[in-house]
């Protein structure tokens, strides 16, 4: 488990992600800097049950039925039971994926995200597999591999979409690659994100090596506050000290 300490303060990582983060990458295809993470996570539900229900109409209620709440373990039962109808879709490679990371079933994950990039190389697939690997505490060496190949994609081509770029955010606070989750919380931050996680991890970050910057870690943690973020952000401020 990722750990982060300012002082002597432990602040655990699990938990502190809610459905926003591991949901982000069920949106697979390009949209515009216009759309709301919400929007799109909603388009892409819509273009989802539609192609399942082309592959399948004789299951046209079973695929309504995902529509309803569920817990994130139930959702991936059916959606696996869908497989036979989503098999060749990126996409619905993706949803079951984020479903997987929600589920806190990393290898179920990671399954799932690479048969979506067997069938296209897509970077929202590309931060998946990463966050599905990222969260495993035991990796082969072919595991290792592959994290170190969507590692070197993401620092040489920058995110640029704000929901992949809090996903890559989350990673690399899991890996402790303090570059990385500079740089995409950065990013997301600055491509509008609403949401508290990308200032959350962005501060976390700036607070420690190499060359920490604390002020900006805490104007950071103090908007992730604002924003929502869970109550452990009030420990990580009290660790900075005043200003």
């Amino acid at each position: 488990m990722r750990r982060i300490s300012f002082t002597q303060v432990g602040v655990r990582v699990d938990g502190l992600v809610p459905r926003l983060v591991v949901a982000l990458l069920a949106i697979g295809g390009a949209t515009t800097l216009a759309d709301t993470y919400e929007e799109r996570l909603a388009s892409e539900a819509e273009q989802l049950q539609r192609v399942l229900k082309q592959r399948c109409p004789d299951r046209a209620d079973e695929i309504a039925g995902l529509t309803k709440p569920m817990s994130a373990a139930d959702r991936a039962i059916a959606l696996a039971r869908l497989a036979p109808c989503g098999k060749s879709e990126p996409l619905y490679h993706q949803t079951i994926g984020s479903t997987y990371l929600e589920a806190n079933d990393f290898k179920a994950a990671e399954a799932s995200y690479r048969k979506e990039l067997a069938l296209g190389v897509t970077e929202a697939g590309q931060a998946g597999l990463l966050m599905a690997l990222a969260r495993q505490s035991k990796l082969t060496t072919s595991q290792q591999t592959d994290l170190r190949k969507q590692l070197d994609y993401f620092h040489v081509h920058a995110c640029t979409r704000d929901d992949i770029c809090v996903g890559l955010a989350y990673v690399g606070w899991h890996i402790e690659d303090t570059a990385l989750t500079r740089a995409s919380a950065d990013a997301a931050i600055a491509l509008g994100f609403a949401g508290w996680q990308p200032y959350f991890f962005g501060g976390t970050a700036y607070a420690v090596p190499p060359e920490p910057d604390r002020a900006k870690a805490r104007r950071l943690l103090l908007e992730a506050k604002k924003r929502g973020a869970p109550s452990d952000v009030e420990d990580m401020l009290r660790d900075l000290g005043a200003p």
